[in-house]
Formats: C-alpha cells, structure tokens, sequence
C-alpha cells in the first residue's frame, strides 16, 4: 500500500539501512540514495555516547536539554546540534538518537532532563534547530525519540 507522498513500489536504489539496538531496519525514502548506509547509533542529546562505557574515546558533556532550552536561543540550539555531529562522527556514528521531543508531564518523571520544556511550542521550535544542527553537514541522521 502506497503512503502520502510515496510511490507505490521502491527500487534498491531507494532504501537506506538503519540499524538500531536491537533491530535492522529497511526504511525506505525517496532521499536515501545506495550509496547511503546508516549503520551504527549513537544515543544522544547531550552527548554522543562511545562503543565502551569506561577506557573508550572521550566525549563532550554538553548541558541538558531542559538546560539548553532556558536560552530560548534557537542559534545556540543550532550550533549544539552541530557539536553534536561532530561527536556522533568521531565515535564512528551517523545516527544519533536524539533529540527527546516528548514534554515534561510531571515533576517526579526521571527522564525530565533529556526533554527540552513543558511547553510543547518552545519544544517543538527548539528540537527543529537541533536537528538542522545536527544533519547540516549531510553526514549524521537525527532520530527525535520519544
């Protein structure tokens, strides 16, 4: 079954490779060219995450992103995705899982921090500059989660 803005049957040369932790996907988008195999993940937002949690390449620790978003500065969110990038590039990552979309519901949730706010307005113009930062050099894919 076709899906809006799809065409009903897909060559090889349309289909991107995403691994994720558990699981491989084909995911198809007219964008994706052969040539393009996004393999390897990395998890985000404030940070790219290496292959080993102790001894492994060192990371940059950035703020939180409910941290990040008390700027209300769409530029500075921007240049994050782009350090970000970087990152996901120097561990061997074109993937980076981030950023967190979903808003703060209620005080006492443990993952609070990986959100941007409350407001789900300020959340949404804010995730879209770090996803441009991120993708901008063409080399690393955001994935908003949650």
């Amino acid at each position: 079954m076709a899906h809006a803005g799809y065409p009903a049957t897909w060559d090889r040369g349309h289909q991107g490779r995403v691994v994720s932790d558990a699981v491989n996907f084909n995911v198809p988008h007219p964008e994706v060219h052969a040539n393009q195999n996004f393999n390897q993940t990395t998890d985000g937002p404030a940070g790219a995450r290496g292959e080993l949690s102790v001894g492994g390449q060192t990371a940059a620790l950035l703020p939180a992103p409910v941290l990040q978003a008390a700027t209300w500065s769409k530029s500075s969110i921007r240049e994050l995705g782009r350090i970000l990038s970087s990152e996901a590039l120097s561990k061997s990552a074109d993937v980076l899982l981030a950023p967190t979309v979903c808003c703060m519901r209620n005080p006492l949730g443990g993952r609070n921090f990986e959100s941007f706010s409350e407001d789900p307005v300020l959340s949404g113009k804010l995730a879209v500059e770090y996803v441009a930062g991120v993708q901008e050099s063409g080399k690393v894919v955001a994935t908003a989660k949650h």
